[in-house]
């Protein structure tokens, strides 16, 4: 079973989205499945090329926060480390 399928999540519209987009990034021959798929590896394989430790990598600020001013404001609870039990 899929995590959204465990948690409940698949009638979320954007999870939904987001789990289109992951799934062609992640599998090669799939990769064309999704429109956002090509960039989103490049972003993952990007942050690799930047920092090769995960850990390391979320500590430090990207390209990608600094191009959006506010974000904290308007995301006050994001998480900068993850949650999940294996991070």
């Amino acid at each position: 079973m899929h995590l959204r399928g465990a948690f409940h999540l698949g009638h979320d519209p954007a999870l939904v989205r987001l789990a289109r987009a992951v799934h062609a990034a992640d599998i090669a021959s799939e990769l064309h499945t999704d429109p956002l798929g090509p960039g989103l590896l490049a972003t993952g394989l990007g942050g690799i090329d930047v920092e090769a430790d995960d850990h390391q990598l979320l500590e430090r600020p990207s390209s990608t926060t600094r191009s959006m001013p506010g974000a904290g404001e308007r995301w006050p609870h994001h998480r900068s480390t993850p949650s999940c039990p294996s991070g």
